[in-house]
């Protein structure tokens, strides 16, 4: 029986927590990765580009990969997955960077002697990645009728770009979840402003202008979400805020398991599993001493994948989330849109971001009481089930340890 592989396009900054979420995502047996588009962010867009061509190269080989363990319904080759540049700046600003955190390269380690392979495959060169995506996307749709989700987490340019260059692509989207912001948490980079939308409030305040209210995904639910019976111009939104996000933590117990997990033929931690730990210790590191995280520094942009699989999956009754990462936790075959997901809880209210300059600029607003009486538009997630995260992010991390060619070099 062939699995139906849901259509993802990822826009991202690699950056730590996107090159897990990368991982994540590809590893994923139930979705089909279109592409990756790149923003300028957590480093340059140069540098950004070339961490997510490294992340597809260290499992790209001539043995592709097998989507389903069990039988040979779907092979897929890394290398065939296209990266793009999309913006390098803001829309009306400076370029923002993150080099307190992500390093020089964007994606440190701990391991000064680490050297990425040779790269295999290159970006795609003479198209910004909006132009890419907007022909991708809907030809994807039209060709399938079936709408493509899209995860964001970097800055929201590449995406606000997309609607208001492209209006027609809305009724090809079917859902674009976003790390960033934050509901009560306050910010990190920002005294009130979480780091994506601070460097670029402005296009947030566009792509947030787009989401569909409580009654407007009602009506796409009863269209049955396909791109042949889709008439509104509103998308559901997800933003996946600092509030959920900074309880995601990589304590010394996720280091642990980790470890157990990454193993190589001799049955210890494989160099795929010790590039992780470097990874994400250089990432404590730099949390702990800026932020003061000492706990372990949260893993963000994953988030955003594990709240998309769970909406996949809400009306099916094969849930498998158990304490055994081996355990396949999750199998959304069914693509209809549900905002209300296991493993999260949720808010439904209008978002608006502080365009203005002062101290809160790039602050997301959120009217939680309706006060302001302005009709929703953002679906914030205000929880998540730690635990179910965890052995969702580490079976996809299992399962990419046996494709790494990092490890096949040191047998």
């Amino acid at each position: 029986m062939t699995t139906k592989l849901t259509p993802l396009v990822l826009d991202v900054d690699p950056g730590h927590d996107d090159f897990m979420l990368l991982i994540s995502s590809l590893f994923s047996q139930y979705h089909n990765i279109l592409g990756i588009s790149t923003v300028g962010g957590n480093q340059s867009l140069e540098k950004v580009t070339i961490n997510a061509l490294n992340t597809l190269n260290i499992f790209t080989n001539e043995n592709v990969f097998n989507k389903d363990d069990n039988t040979d319904i779907k092979m897929v080759d890394f290398s065939q997955i296209p990266v793009v540049p999309g913006a390098e700046h803001s829309l009306l600003h400076d370029n923002i960077l993150c080099p307190e955190i992500h390093g020089e390269s964007g994606l440190e380690t701990t391991d000064k002697e680490f050297v990425w392979p040779p790269l295999r495959n290159k970006a795609i060169e003479g198209i910004h990645s909006v132009n890419y995506f907007a022909e991708k996307i809907t030809k994807y749709a039209l060709e399938n009728d079936e709408k493509v989700h899209i995860i964001a987490t970097g800055r929201l340019t590449n995406i606000a770009l997309l609607l208001t260059m492209y209006p027609h692509i809305t009724k090809y989207i079917a859902q674009i979840t976003i790390m960033g912001g934050s509901y009560k948490e306050g910010g990190n980079t920002g005294r009130s402003a979480e780091f994506n939308i601070q460097i670029d409030p402005e296009g947030a305040h566009v792509v947030f202008s787009y989401g569909a209210s409580r009654d407007e995904i009602t009506i796409l639910q009863t269209e049955q979400s396909t791109p042949s019976t889709t008439t509104l111009k509103k998308v559901p939104i997800v933003l996946i805020p600092l509030d959920v996000t900074h309880t995601v933590l990589v304590t010394p117990d996720v280091l642990n398991r980790i470890n157990a997990i990454c193993l190589d033929v001799d049955n210890k931690t494989s160099v795929f599993g010790k590039l992780l730990n470097d990874l994400l210790m250089f990432f404590a590191n730099t949390y702990r001493d800026y932020f003061g995280f000492r706990a372990g520094p949260p893993l963000h942009d994953p988030v955003t994948f594990f709240y998309l699989s769970c909406v996949q999956h809400n009306k099916s009754n094969n849930t498998m989330i158990t304490k055994d990462p081996k355990i396949a936790p999750i199998d959304p075959c069914n693509s209809e849109l549900i905002p209300l997901p296991p493993h999260f809880t949720t808010l439904h209210a209008y978002v608006e971001v502080d365009t203005s300059n002062s101290i809160c600029r790039g602050t997301t607003v959120v009217d939680a009481h309706g006060l302001c009486k302005r009709t929703e538009n953002i679906i914030i997630a205000t929880s998540v089930d730690v635990e179910a995260f965890w052995n969702h992010f580490l079976h996809n991390i299992e399962r990419a340890n046996r494709q790494c060619i990092l490890n096949k070099k040191s047998q």
